[in-house]
């Protein structure tokens, strides 16, 4: 990437990246995974709210849609919970946190940034 470019050239001596994408959000690339999975959900749950796909998985009843679409979203939503709440941001958090928290920059840039949801403007 440029910034490993430039950090290779020595045009800049960043520890930890505050601008481009991590300066909208603190983990852009939990918010990516989280959304392609939620989209992948979506698509999934038209597919199976069709009815011979309903017919062929013994969803045949009135609640048929609401089982096939609540089935689709059981993934993601396990999958931003993880990521959220057990693995992903607390442990990655807390290992930048040991690293850098003793800095005014790493600290004003984590007090102004949001975790996950993107300040687009």
């Amino acid at each position: 990437s440029r910034w490993v470019e430039g950090r290779r050239n020595k045009e800049h001596d960043e520890q930890f990246l505050k601008t481009g994408l991590f300066g909208m959000c603190r983990f852009p690339h939990y918010f990516g995974e989280i959304s392609l999975w939620t989209g992948l959900a979506t698509t999934c749950a038209g597919v199976l709210a069709r009815k011979p796909i309903q017919l062929a998985l013994g969803f045949h009843t009135p609640a048929g849609i609401v089982a096939t679409t609540a089935l689709s979203f059981v993934a993601p939503a396990f999958s931003a919970l993880l990521v959220t709440k057990v693995s992903g941001i607390p442990l990655t958090e807390a290992r930048h946190d040991e690293k850098y928290g003793g800095r005014a920059d790493y600290q004003e840039w984590k007090r102004n940034t949001p975790k996950l949801v993107p300040k687009l403007w």
